[in-house]
């Protein structure tokens, strides 16, 4: 199936007809790794960003640790990002993300 056309698709969608914003909010148990080194993560922002959705970063949990990890933006390596555990074999929802940025 076509990743971009998935829920998250529909839910964009419908916060750009609504002229409304995406709401980044982090937490504390990403610190070491960062919110983006999880791959969903940074597809959805990746997805907002292409439709010209505002992206608004909670300023609680906005900051460069929760955001990128503990090196910071840096040190920061999306192309380690993962779907689930990172101790498995990579998925292929994975694969779907990786094939959708590059193809842009």
């Amino acid at each position: 199936s076509d990743i971009k056309q998935g829920c998250f698709a529909e839910v964009l969608t419908s916060v750009k007809e609504a002229q409304g914003v995406m709401v980044v909010v982090s937490n504390d148990k990403v610190l070491d790794a960062g919110l983006y080194s999880r791959l969903w993560c940074t597809w959805e922002v990746y997805c907002a960003v292409e439709d010209g959705v505002e992206i608004v970063v909670h300023p609680l949990t906005g900051t460069a640790a929760h955001l990128f990890g503990t090196g910071g933006r840096e040190k920061f390596r999306p192309e380690l990002g993962r779907c689930g555990n990172p101790a498995l074999a990579v998925t292929e929802d994975e694969n779907r993300i990786r094939r959708a940025i590059a193809n842009g």
